[in-house]
């Protein structure tokens, strides 16, 4: 993908002549031959130690302290009814259409699900089924496969 965006860019060597033969004075008054000096590390720390430069300096009483966002949890689903509802309200219908489909239940409890999967299902679906639980409800949970007839 890199390369694609350097075959646009002109070779090196047209890049350092184009360099050298461009005068770009850095301050008002003082000669192109002559460069400016860098600051070095040790210049810009005492500069900024001593509240100089771009940085702000507020009294302790003006700063704000903004809260840290809290994640946002769901009500635990209480059967497997549930999951799938929640799968659809929380704009996973992929997911929703699996296990509704494709998905028969052998052993339900909260944090845990035990399904027995169709020929057309995806088995990665118990994944991606286990991570979403986790994210909206703040619990973990474990979603496995069964070959056992279920309910």
């Amino acid at each position: 993908m890199r390369l694609l965006y350097a075959a646009d860019l002109p070779a090196p060597g047209d890049l350092v002549k184009k360099l050298k033969d461009t005068d770009t004075p850095s301050a008002p008054g003082s000669s192109p031959s002559t460069p400016s000096p860098q600051p070095s590390g040790q210049t810009v720390m005492k500069v900024a130690a001593q509240g100089g430069g771009n940085v702000p300096s507020k009294p302790q009483s003006e700063l704000v302290v903004e809260p840290v966002a809290e994640v946002q949890t769901v009500a635990i689903p209480q059967n497997f009814e549930d999951v799938v509802a929640l799968c659809h309200d929380q704009r996973e219908p992929m997911l929703s259409a699996h296990l509704f489909n494709h998905a028969h239940v052998v052993k339900f409890s909260v944090s845990q699900i035990e399904l027995r999967l169709n020929e057309q299902a995806d088995k990665s679906v118990t994944g991606l089924l286990s991570k979403r639980l986790s994210e909206w409800t703040g619990q973990r949970w474990i979603v496995s496969i069964s070959n056992k007839p279920g309910a």
